[in-house]
């Protein structure tokens, strides 16, 4: 009996070493994810609280009272969590479930010109009671299990340019080199008829000329001041073409373009337009040319303009 007794005590003692060399007295939790973005759009998501719900994993906020002022609470499974202070580069987030109440530290880390690093990070102090200090192990691992699901979900929406400018934005190599264009003044914003006026000009001396359209017509509408518009249309060409009277060449050389299809009419277009330009700042880009939209729908036979299918392009370097 004796004997068996000295086992059993040689036995806790070695459970309660273990325990005490391999769960510290401080568990520090920690979760980092790369992602394919810029600083600034992952701010956006990020620091805007209200924008949280765009990305979040699991239902929709609640309201709670935080230092009397009542905040978002974000839940997913059974932790919830809720931001109590924000700065340029982190987020202090106060993490609840039934057991534990944890001051939380969201880190927006730049990695490169268009990777960031995401770090959510907390330290637990742990009982000095081995059982204790096993099950407080065991929720922290859950904690992190928890990170790592939000942050991925973070990570997927953020990587998706349609998710955070509103439609996909991909670089192509343009090929269209050689194009001819002419260009129209009106006093007001030009309509379908007149855009279309203009590229029926250049399909009629394409096709005197013996050449072919390589691509859908090029549009540029721009501002000159408050009574003018300037309209630019250009088709590519198979082959170069001198030009006559207000029909001119144009020739580019290949280039880096920013591109995006979207649906709709003038206004989704300009949208679009505004949100290229914010890719474009985002992601340290500089512009190389005027923005133009390549018009895959023939207006004047698809007169729903919800219906209209429009690239939209941005040369760059």
């Amino acid at each position: 009996m004796r004997k068996w007794l000295i086992v059993l005590l040689i036995l806790l003692v070695f459970f309660n070493v273990s325990v005490f060399l391999f769960i510290p007295a401080t568990l520090n939790i920690s979760k980092i994810v790369y992602i394919n973005c810029s600083k600034n759009s992952a701010g956006r998501y990020l620091l805007d609280q209200s924008k949280w719900q765009n990305w979040w994993p699991g239902n929709k906020p609640a309201l709670r009272s935080f230092n009397g002022a009542l905040t978002s609470t974000f839940s997913f499974r059974e932790y919830s969590h809720q931001a109590t202070a924000f700065f340029t580069d982190k987020i202090e987030v106060l993490t609840r479930n039934g057991h534990d109440s944890l001051n939380t530290i969201l880190n927006i880390l730049p990695a490169d010109k268009n990777l960031i690093v995401i770090q959510w990070r907390c330290s637990m102090r742990t009982s000095l009671h081995p059982i204790t200090r096993i099950l407080e192990y065991r929720r922290a691992t859950r904690l992190r299990n928890n990170m790592s699901s939000i942050l991925t979900n973070l990570q997927t929406f953020l990587e998706k340019t349609s998710n955070v400018y509103g439609f996909h934005i991909e670089e192509i190599i343009s090929k269209d080199s050689t194009l001819v264009a002419t260009r129209y003044i009106t006093a007001k914003y030009p309509g379908t008829v007149e855009v279309y006026g203009l590229i029926d000009t250049l399909r009629d001396y394409i096709s005197r000329q013996g050449a072919t359209e390589t691509n859908h017509p090029m549009l540029r509408i721009s501002k000159i001041n408050e009574n003018e518009f300037q309209t630019m249309v250009a088709i590519a060409t198979n082959k170069k073409l001198p030009g006559n009277g207000p029909v001119f060449f144009q020739h580019f050389v290949p280039w880096k373009t920013l591109t995006g299809t979207v649906n709709g009419g003038t206004y989704t277009i300009e949208q679009a337009f505004r949100q290229l330009e914010v890719y474009v700042s985002d992601n340290q880009r500089t512009s190389m040319a005027v923005p133009f939209q390549l018009l895959v729908t023939d207006r004047t036979f698809v007169k729903d303009s919800s219906k209209w299918v429009t690239v939209i392009c941005q040369p760059v370097s």
